[in-house]
């Protein structure tokens, strides 16, 4: 069960996937359970950081903690640093962010992570997006990864 914060948060998250990219949310929400619930058991995976300069992840469901070796409480607070691989090409990375800041979401997103246990894996076709309040305000970025690339193995 979600916080009230956390609720907010998500229904945040939801809210501004479907301004930016301009479709409905791709998780069924049915409405007889909470939205944390609902995000939590969704087949695809998917994880949410805060916006600070060093950003935590606040949200991550069972999916993408799964693929990332974890289980979803021990990621919450972690700092979403951790979860890239060393050596990360870094003109990449700055070309992922200009876009997001420019459109404020890219689909087609691909890159190297790391499991707990310090093996790699490839993340392939996530949607990452900006996070913004009803004021608008960036209060952080979330991914979705499709469950066929979160389940794939470190190559």
């Amino acid at each position: 069960m979600c916080t009230a914060a956390e609720e907010k948060f998500l229904c945040d998250l939801v809210a501004s996937y479907e301004a930016s990219v301009g479709r409905p949310f791709p998780v069924g929400l049915q409405q007889e359970q909470h939205l944390g619930s609902r995000l939590m058991g969704a087949d695809i995976g998917l994880l949410a950081h805060d916006a600070a300069d060093d950003p935590h992840f606040v949200f991550a469901n069972a999916a993408a903690a799964a693929a990332f070796g974890y289980a979803p409480d021990e990621m919450i607070g972690m700092p979403s640093r951790y979860s890239a691989a060393p050596g990360a090409d870094r003109d990449a990375r700055a070309g992922l962010f200009s876009r997001l800041s420019r459109l404020g979401f890219v689909e087609g997103y691909s890159g190297r992570r790391v499991r707990k246990d310090g093996s790699t894996f490839w993340i392939e076709d996530a949607t990452i997006w900006n996070v913004v309040d009803a004021p608008g305000r960036r209060i952080g970025q979330a991914a979705l990864l499709p469950l066929r690339d979160v389940r794939t193995a470190g190559r």
